[in-house]
This record gives structure tokens, sequence and C-alpha cells, in this order.
């Protein structure tokens, strides 16, 4: 017999999801945990390459995405089962970097 990690509701044994919550995390009577089904949050990982973007070719536009992205990837990845917050940590603080950077250019340029 084993339990829903998430919710603490009981679950059929061969079923890979909560019939509840519809978390993928199940823990067994004994407390020896199954290991959870992982997956990377893309919000995170498209945070991490628009920021890199975003230093590097178009400013503005990617740099505001990587911080809409990551605000949305660090969100996604405190569900049990997601990973990535780093990714989308990186990426958000990338988007700062580079949107203020590009900033201060355009005013000195100015």
């Amino acid at each position: 017999m084993s339990f829903c990690a998430s919710c603490g509701k009981e679950m059929p044994e061969n079923a890979r999801y909560c019939p509840s919550c519809g978390r993928g995390d199940r823990r067994e009577v004994g407390g020896v945990r199954e290991e959870a089904e992982q997956r990377t949050s893309g919000m995170a990982v498209a945070s991490l390459v628009t920021g890199i973007i975003g230093m590097l070719l178009i400013p503005i536009i990617f740099s505001l995405l990587a911080i809409i992205f990551g605000s949305v990837g660090m969100g996604q990845t405190n569900r049990p089962g997601v990973k990535g917050h780093g990714m989308a940590v990186t990426g958000l603080i990338l988007g700062v970097i580079g949107l203020i950077g590009w900033v201060i250019v355009l005013m000195l340029w100015l």
C-alpha cells in the first residue's frame, strides 16, 4: 500500500499519479519512499537561455523575457517533482543584469 507524498491519500499500486491531486510522488507505508518522477521546468530553461541571449545580442527584449520566464520558472520549481530552480534564478539574475546594463549604456550614449 502506498500513499501520495503530496496530499497523503491512498494510491493504487499501479497508478503513476495520485487520483486526488494529480502529482506523481508516492511514499511507502514502511517509510521507504520510491524514486519520484522528476522533470525540468521548461520556463527555467527558457529563462537561462533568454538571459544569456539578452546579455549578448538583443538586450531589451530577451532580458525582459528572461525576467518573466525566471519568475514563472521559480514558481514551477516549488512543486514536487519539478527541478531547475537554479536555472530559473540564474536566468532571472542575467535578465536583470542585462536590462540594467543596457539601460546604463543607452543613458551614457544619449
